[in-house]
């Protein structure tokens, strides 16, 4: 890469990281362009150049903040392993991974709600994008053979994200939040939740 190329990506970058920080601060809806090129110290016409609507700035940002909840081994693995200990395991360290991010990364766990009722405002399937995780053939492939339960672990997964995703909105309106208290508010309701999955999921029933 030469060095025109990796200044345009730090640009790239910076954008996108003051874009998120003003999205989860004043919405979606209730951010400038203008606002976000002045905090990022370029012109409106450079950040048009990369994003010409904001529209395309979020969504560009929301697929880029999947790669960074979603697209990592854990997540990975605890859909496609089905035996028992193992999904046991990875589900203690999805919960690990989501705990981690309320502490150090939360703004980009809720700004995944953001933009979902953003694009459902507008009637979008956010899911339906082609760099969707949900569109990935080793998705495809672990929900269809998962079947029935598949559909039991994908709601409770995303129960649980939705859930930590509403004390973060909650918490971040805070002048000093206390993301140790949203923690343990989670592993109550995540420990509930996976011992009604488990007892629910045939795979594992006939298991035993």
């Amino acid at each position: 890469m030469g060095l025109r190329e990796k200044k345009e990506a730090q640009t790239r970058e910076t954008i996108l990281e003051v874009a998120l920080i003003k999205f989860c601060e004043q919405s979606i809806e209730g951010t400038k362009l203008k606002d976000i090129a002045e905090e990022a110290v370029v012109s409106e016409r450079t950040l048009y150049r990369y994003f010409p609507t904001k529209e395309a700035l979020a969504e560009e940002l929301y697929i880029a903040n999947l790669h960074i909840l979603n697209d990592d081994s854990i997540f990975k693995e605890l859909i496609t392993d089905r035996d028992i200990t193992s999904f046991r395991h990875n589900l203690k360290l999805f919960k690990k991974e989501i705990s981690d991010g309320i502490r150090d990364i939360p703004d980009r766990l809720l700004y995944d709600l953001l933009y979902n009722v953003f694009a459902a405002r507008r009637q979008m399937d956010p899911s339906q994008s082609a760099n969707h995780f949900m569109q990935r053939d080793w998705y495809k492939e672990a929900s269809a053979s998962w079947g029935q339960d598949g559909v039991l672990i994908y709601e409770a997964v995303s129960m649980l994200l939705a859930y930590t995703q509403r004390l973060i909105m909650l918490e971040y309106q805070k002048p000093t939040p206390d993301w140790d208290t949203v923690i343990h508010r989670l592993d109550t309701i995540f420990d509930c939740s996976v011992k009604g999955v488990m007892e629910k999921m045939s795979f594992f029933k006939e298991d035993e």
